[in-house]
């Protein structure tokens, strides 16, 4: 073995122990396909954050991440390696292989001869001195190209929404979604390294939109509904997409809904037609055992039991039911469990207020849950807006909310009839013991 190749796989160890667990980390939350085998096996780090891999498979799944960062390294002697690691392990922007390789790669390159030709000056042309990757390639965007760039071949497209604010492109071939790319960081964008163009358009097409009167400098979108990707020119996820296709130009919702299935099962864009029937359906059944749970806890109340005994509402003397409680009378006078327990009654209407939801309402709370989480709820999932209504109405009970979101969990499920979602009671099948 060559005394070179020796100091360089050292370096590779070195490096992969120095951000080891971190590389794992960021890993995990990695689709890329350049580490599709590493992001396969770290399913347990997604769903814990802790690393619990024997030590054979950590070594083999750091070393294919080494190997694919090394990648995204332009130069010959991998001199920025250790920097990319650096920056992958912290995650945040451009933390993604994906992105080392479309995005970071080219202005590493860039940096690269900038330094060579000494047009950049102390102290931005040490490069572990950037924070992260996006203050990197920024700072990289603001030289000039030392290279000559050729002129670009549009390739070939077609134009499928035109109005006075807004024309939307979908590139049919690589060249094209460089072209109506130029002057973003998308990945699909990409001249000078790896092009993701073909890994996403074989799911489905890619919506550019081109504003006639653009806000800012620059100022473009990209839609993938496949992958549930929405990105602005710096590639950054939109922050309200809601707002961008109903609002931004013009109402764009129902020609998207035209052309894109998946938009149709998304809560935030579903009409009322389509979430009404399925949330009173999920209302109806949750309440239902709202109220096995409400008839739970009095039954079990002998400080209830003892005051209507106390108050007289029992039946008297010489009636066959002597001494029981006589519900009819408590009846008439208005005395229920809910009246007497107050602590009962704000919780049955806490309860129900968050599981009783409107298709306004519900749509609200998947866009929130996209805008914060990055989540889309389907149609499918919709039980999951009133589970998280009830989280937030008890999140601050002192006596939490008896066990009902888990409930609604296990016990709701949506099944497609026909055109519509349905809401379904599901009862588990108790384990059979040997």
């Amino acid at each position: 073995m060559r005394a070179r190749q020796f100091i360089f796989e050292y370096n590779q160890q070195a490096t992969a122990q120095r951000f080891g667990d971190k590389l794992l980390v960021t890993a995990a939350k990695d689709p890329s396909p350049e580490i599709a085998s590493v992001f396969n096996i770290l399913d347990s780090v997604r769903l814990t954050g802790k690393i619990e891999l024997d030590s054979n498979t950590k070594t083999n799944a750091l070393i294919s991440i080494m190997q694919a960062i090394e990648a995204a390294d332009p130069t010959k002697n991998k001199e920025y390696t250790v920097f990319l690691a650096k920056m992958y392990a912290q995650g945040g922007w451009g933390a993604r292989i994906e992105d080392l390789e479309s995005k970071v790669k080219p202005a590493l390159e860039k940096f690269h001869l900038l330094k060579l030709k000494k047009k950049i000056p102390a102290p931005r042309n040490d490069i572990m001195r950037y924070a992260d990757l996006a203050d990197f390639v920024a700072v990289v965007d603001e030289y000039p190209d030392p290279e000559e760039k050729k002129q670009a071949d549009k390739g070939t497209s077609k134009t499928v929404f035109e109005n006075d604010q807004v024309r939307i492109v979908v590139p049919e071939d690589q060249n094209a979604a460089c072209y109506y790319g130029q002057g973003t960081r998308w990945c699909t964008a990409s001249r000078t390294s790896t092009n993701y163009f073909g890994h996403y358009s074989k799911d489905g097409p890619l919506y550019i939109l081109l504003p006639k009167k653009p806000k800012h400098e620059g100022e473009k979108y990209q839609l993938h509904f496949p992958s549930e990707q929405f990105m602005d020119e710096n590639d950054y996820k939109v922050e309200n997409i809601v707002n961008l296709l109903e609002h931004r130009f013009g109402n764009l919702i129902p020609w998207f809904q035209e052309h894109e299935p998946a938009i149709r099962e998304w809560v935030m864009f579903a009409t009322d037609e389509d979430l009404k029937e399925p949330l009173m359906q999920i209302g109806e059944i949750i309440m239902e055992h709202v109220w096995e749970m409400i008839n739970d806890w009095e039954h079990n109340d002998d400080y209830w039991y003892e005051w209507l005994r106390k108050e007289g509402y029992v039946y008297p003397e010489g009636h066959e039911e002597e001494g029981m409680i006589d519900w009819d009378r408590a009846a008439e006078n208005d005395v229920d469990y809910l009246n007497w327990n107050y602590d009962a009654n704000d919780w049955y209407l806490a309860a129900k207020e968050a599981v009783e939801v409107s298709p306004t309402m519900a749509r609200r709370g998947a866009e929130e849950g996209y805008e914060e989480e990055g989540e889309l709820i389907t149609l499918g999932e919709l039980e999951l807006i009133p589970a998280y209504n009830v989280r937030q109405a008890f999140l601050r009970s002192r006596d939490g909310d008896g066990g009902l979101e888990e409930w609604i969990h296990k016990h709701i499920v949506m099944q497609k009839d026909g055109d519509k979602w349905v809401a379904k009671y599901y009862n588990p099948k108790k384990p059979t013991s040997t």
